[in-house]
């Protein structure tokens, strides 16, 4: 987790996975200029409050500024994401997957259709996930229910298992 630091409190904004990005960046940029260290004078007590400021910034601005880091940061505040905590899969999507490794396995021994094969169906099952936890997202923005993030926490496991899979898919094909 992020320790105690709270993104969302920091920047004065209600907790949404899909917050005004616009707003979000004229914050970031009021606080930057505010904040900026170089305004104040080497080793003072305001200068080492405004590396403080900044640095908190930085970090809030990096975990708000993405959809991903968004949705890890709410779901960890949430008590849902564990550090180092083992994906849980339904057993329906570990079958659709051993597909999907038999093809990457094959494109890593040089087949070129195996190879355009995983490409799209990694390329669909990551946009299909995608979508599902936007969808919950949405859904727990407008009427923050338990069950909405219980699904995204589902999801988020399934899309963290195909973003390695999509990594290792690449690292041995290049």
């Amino acid at each position: 987790m992020h320790s105690n630091f709270h993104p969302f409190a920091f920047y004065g904004i209600q907790v949404s996975f899909f917050p005004d990005e616009a707003a979000l960046r004229k914050t970031y940029l009021e606080l930057s200029r505010k904040h900026h260290p170089d305004f104040f004078p080497y080793d003072t007590p305001e200068h080492e409050e405004a590396l403080h400021y900044s640095d908190l910034n930085n970090k809030a601005y990096q975990i708000l500024s993405s959809f991903d880091s968004r949705l890890k940061f709410i779901l960890e505040h949430h008590g849902l994401l564990v550090e180092g905590e083992k994906n849980i899969l339904p057993q329906d999507f570990l079958l659709e997957m051993l597909d999907l490794n038999d093809l990457i396995d094959e494109a890593h021994a040089g087949d070129p259709s195996a190879r355009a094969q995983a490409e799209e169906l990694l390329k669909t099952s990551l946009d299909g996930i995608r979508e599902h936890m936007e969808q919950h997202a949405r859904h727990w923005d407008e009427n923050h229910e338990h069950k909405h993030l219980a699904a995204l926490h589902a999801c988020y496991q399934q899309y963290r298992y195909l973003l390695r899979l999509e990594h290792n898919f690449v690292q041995g094909v290049e």
